[in-house]
């Protein structure tokens, strides 16, 4: 813009007694901020005043770099806003989805095989019922799980895949309780100990 501004605005060698522009009329007319009536009358002087010129056509120079930072940090800034949203909604669809995926759509299988012991024996022997409808012995249960370091929060349902019926015999195997939980019910099997 310098070159071009010296250009059309090159004074001629001689200059007059003529006033001079103001620091300030020259720096509003280098940064645009002019009305068009001032701006016809600043470039009317500059036309004949080589001080005033050589002034403007330093300020030019100073500013320039100036304004293109400015400009380019004003762009950045103005952008700022779009790029966090965009960001923001990558994260969600992203998160999101993995966490519908890991939440909603896969089961939360535990399994666990325990050996069966006197307290699990007695609960199991209270009824012949496969589907356990008492609340009290389906907490019961989950109590003696998470006593034995099954981590479950709660069950809601029992499902005993066949009635136990204890052996009688003093030399009956040893006998292991095979718990599968998934979303809060409780399947249980017993099966004898192979390992004992």
């Amino acid at each position: 813009m310098g070159k071009l501004m010296e250009h059309i605005l090159k004074p001629p060698e001689g200059e007059g007694d003529q006033d001079h522009l103001t620091d300030i009329d020259l720096a509003r007319l280098a940064e645009g901020q002019v009305t068009e009536v001032e701006r016809r009358d600043f470039l009317a002087h500059l036309a004949g005043c080589s001080l005033c010129h050589e002034i403007l056509k330093e300020t030019l120079s100073d500013i320039s770099p100036h304004l293109a930072e400015k400009s380019s940090l004003t762009s950045r800034i103005k952008r700022f806003p779009y790029a966090l949203a965009a960001s923001l909604a990558v994260f969600l669809l992203l998160g999101g989805g993995l966490f519908l995926k890991t939440t909603l759509f896969t089961p939360q299988i535990l399994t666990a095989s325990l050996a069966l012991d006197p307290g699990l024996k007695a609960l199991l022997v209270e009824s012949d019922d496969q589907v356990w409808s008492s609340r009290d012995r389906v907490d019961r249960l989950a109590g003696l799980l998470r006593d034995k370091g099954v981590k479950i929060k709660s069950l809601d349902k029992v499902v005993m895949t066949a009635p136990y019926q204890p052996s009688k015999s003093f030399i009956a195997p040893k006998e292991k309780l095979k718990v599968r939980i998934e979303n809060g019910v409780a399947y249980l099997e017993v099966i004898e100990d192979k390992d004992q």
